[in-house]
């Protein structure tokens, strides 16, 4: 019971976060990432479109704005959006399915039923990073991608200034503005904790062990070493290079 307990607390604070964050998510992360959060969206969006995708699947997808880019993009899509936060799914446009619970709670009863998945700023949360990975890789099966966007800390002079930004200027800042209304009985300040979790993640060094261990492979790096974010395309451990999975409709 108290292993359950440990194993459980994390999610217990990011579902009360994110209840929080629900309806300020997009304008303050748009803020907080000096106004490319919807760049990075749109760049993503792009890449998951370039596959020719049917069906696509959201895990962590708080309000569900990269949800409502495909959507307006290709509404024949099967989107859906899976969340820890029951409020955050309330935002997601109509006609795309939602899960409310845990990734291993939906991947158990969605086994192969999507083309792409998407975990955007999710993975370094995950207290088993290759245990989410194996089930994002259940729902997508053996011809499916994954798309993983993540904060970076970038290499060389630029991490200085990130670090600078990240763990002295954005605490701070959540705690007199951004989140100043954050009952800290809860728990620590939503920005307290994301500088706290992203110097415990740096660039995602062992990103390539936790997929393997996963099942999966990375394809493709989608962003230099100097960026603040990294974005990786990856494919089930094996497939040979360039192999993709046919349309929903043609299987």
């Amino acid at each position: 019971m108290a292993a359950d307990r440990d194993r459980d607390a994390p999610y217990a604070y990011l579902e009360r976060t994110f209840d929080w964050m629900a309806d300020r998510y997009v304008d303050q992360t748009q803020r907080v990432s000096r106004g490319q959060y919807r760049d990075w969206m749109e760049r993503l969006a792009r890449e998951i479109l370039d596959l020719d995708p049917a069906a696509v699947v959201d895990v962590g997808c708080g309000p569900g704005y990269l949800l409502s880019l495909l959507a307006r993009r290709r509404p024949d899509l099967r989107l859906t959006g899976v969340d820890l936060s029951r409020r955050a799914l309330r935002h997601l446009p109509p006609g795309v399915e939602r899960f409310h619970g845990p990734l291993e709670a939906f991947a158990r009863d969605h086994a192969g039923e999507y083309d792409v998945a998407v975990a955007s700023f999710v993975l370094r949360d995950q207290a088993d990073r290759s245990g989410f990975l194996a089930d994002l890789g259940r729902l997508t099966g053996a011809d499916g991608h994954l798309l993983i966007l993540e904060t970076a800390r970038p290499q060389g002079l630029p991490g200085v200034g990130f670090d600078l930004y990240f763990h002295r200027w954005l605490p701070w800042w959540g705690r007199t503005r951004l989140a100043a209304d954050w009952d800290r009985s809860q728990g620590p300040g939503p920005y307290e904790w994301l500088s706290a979790s992203q110097k415990g993640w740096g660039r995602g060094r062992e990103l390539n062990a936790w997929l393997r261990a996963g099942g999966w492979e990375i394809e493709q790096e989608l962003w230099p070493d100097w960026a603040a974010v990294r974005l990786v395309r990856a494919a089930p451990a094996g497939r040979p290079r360039g192999a993709a999975r046919p349309p929903m409709a043609e299987r």
